[in-house]
């Protein structure tokens, strides 16, 4: 075969595979379904064919019309009807709370709710201020987020982060909503 020939028959069977390496993640609700891009992909595999008829040996442009019928064969024999079906799966709590602050599930540092204290310092920092009851959210807050970090790295999973992440984001707000609701 041609080089020209190998290169336009590689560049057609991967974009083929790109429908299955696709499903690897939920396709956006406008996106074309995988069975018509593969329909669409047939399509242009034979309009390619057909232009370059006078470039291609005829056991090559048989080759790629082999592949086309190949293609519509699966289409109609529902192999992508399952790839068609794929729903996105609903958000973690993790996924919602990096939807709601900008990528971050440590959210509260950022907001100037409990400034000066962070994860390395909640133990021994002190509010300036003199606000025990400001003092105790702010610290159990970041109890909660070094607790969340822990199971975290433990590797137990979701079952075990996704109630640590939940009652830091609970101490958060309230510290959050409190501080800035202050007379």
């Amino acid at each position: 075969m041609r080089p020209v020939c190998l290169a336009l028959i590689a560049t057609l069977l991967a974009a083929a595979v790109a429908p299955s390496a696709a499903l690897a993640q939920a396709p956006p609700a406008s996106a074309t379904p995988p069975s018509q891009q593969l329909l669409d992909l047939a399509r242009q595999i034979r309009a390619d064919a057909e232009r370059l008829k006078d470039s291609l040996t005829p056991e090559d442009r048989a080759e790629m019309l082999r592949q086309a019928d190949e293609m519509e064969q699966e289409v109609r024999a529902g192999s992508y009807a399952p790839a068609d079906a794929v729903q996105r799966a609903p958000l973690t709590f993790g996924e919602q709370l990096l939807a709601q602050h900008n990528g971050r599930t440590e959210w509260l540092t950022p907001t100037g709710a409990c400034a000066g204290y962070n994860q390395e310092s909640y133990t021994t920092y002190r509010d300036p201020r003199g606000d025990a009851a400001h003092h105790a959210r702010c610290v159990r807050a970041y109890e909660l987020w070094s607790a969340y970090v822990n199971v975290l790295l433990s590797g137990k999973g979701e079952g075990a982060t996704e109630p640590a992440l939940r009652a830091y984001d609970a101490a958060a707000r309230d510290a959050y909503e409190r501080s800035f609701r202050r007379k």
